[in-house]
C-alpha cells in the first residue's frame, strides 16, 4: 500500500503532466528521395542512386514545450540504379563488360516516433527519431534482354519484399507565419532493418534521404 506522502507525490506528477501538454499539430509533407541499396556479401552487387517522391500527413501531441510524439502516414516512389557486370559465355554471345538498369517500388508507410523541438525567436528547430513500417508494392524495372536464359543470368529475377521497417533519424527548421500555423523544411534519413532486396544468403538494405517540405497547423 502506498504512503500518503509518495501518493500526493505520484498524483502531483500525474497532474503536471497533464496540464504541461502542449497543442496537436497537423503536419503535411512533400518533397524528393533519392535511394540506393547496400549489399552485406562481398560480390558485384553494385546500386546506384536514383530520386524518386514522397508525400505524407502526421499528428503531433505535445507532451511538453519540448517533447512531441508523432504518428502519420505516407506514399512514396523508391528509384535506385543496378549495374551488371557481363562477359562472355559458351554461347559464342558477346555482352557489354557493365551495363545500367533502373528499378522502382512504391511504399505506404506509417511513421512512428518522438520529436524534440528547441524554440528560438525566428526559427524552432526539432530533432526526431522513429520507426517507418513500409508495405511495398508495384516492383518494376529495366530489362537487358527479353531472353529468359539471359534475365536469369543476369540476375534479373530479384524481388523487393512485401513489408519492411525503417529506422529514421531526422531534422526540421520550422518558421512561423501566424500562430497557429508555420512552414517547415529538413532532412530525413531512413535506414532499412530487414533488407528490403530479396536474395538468399545476402541481405541488400535500402538507404533513403528525404528533403522535406511542409505546412504545420496548429489544431488544438
Amino acid at each position: 500500500m502506498l504512503r500518503p506522502l509518495p501518493l500526493v507525490m505520484l498524483l502531483l506528477l500525474a497532474f503536471t503532466f497533464t496540464t504541461q501538454a502542449q497543442e496537436t499539430r497537423l503536419d503535411i509533407e512533400a518533397g524528393p528521395n533519392f535511394s540506393t541499396f547496400s549489399s552485406s556479401g562481398e560480390n558485384d552487387f553494385e546500386s546506384g542512386m536514383k530520386a524518386g517522391t514522397h508525400i505524407g500527413v502526421s499528428l503531433g501531441y505535445g507532451l511538453s514545450e519540448k517533447l512531441e510524439l508523432y504518428a502519420g502516414i505516407g506514399l512514396s516512389e523508391n528509384n535506385f540504379q543496378r549495374t551488371y557486370k557481363a562477359g562472355n559465355f559458351e554461347s559464342g554471345n558477346s555482352f557489354p563488360s557493365s551495363f545500367d538498369l533502373s528499378y522502382g517500388f512504391k511504399m505506404l508507410e506509417v511513421p512512428l516516433g518522438v520529436r524534440y523541438l528547441v524554440s528560438g525567436d525566428l526559427v524552432d528547430l526539432g530533432l526526431s527519431a522513429g520507426f517507418r513500417p513500409v508495405f511495398t508494392s508495384g516492383y518494376e524495372g529495366e530489362r537487358f534482354s527479353d531472353q529468359p536464359e539471359i534475365q536469369q543470368l543476369f540476375d534479373l529475377s530479384d524481388e523487393i519484399r512485401k513489408a519492411g521497417l525503417f529506422v529514421e533519424p531526422a531534422i526540421q527548421l520550422s518558421f512561423d507565419l501566424d500562430e497557429q500555423t508555420q512552414v517547415f523544411t529538413g532532412f530525413r534519413y531512413g535506414f532499412d532493418m530487414v533488407g528490403l532486396y530479396e536474395k538468399q544468403n545476402e541481405t541488400r538494405r535500402l538507404h533513403r534521404f528525404d528533403i522535406r517540405a511542409g505546412l504545420s497547423i496548429i489544431l488544438f
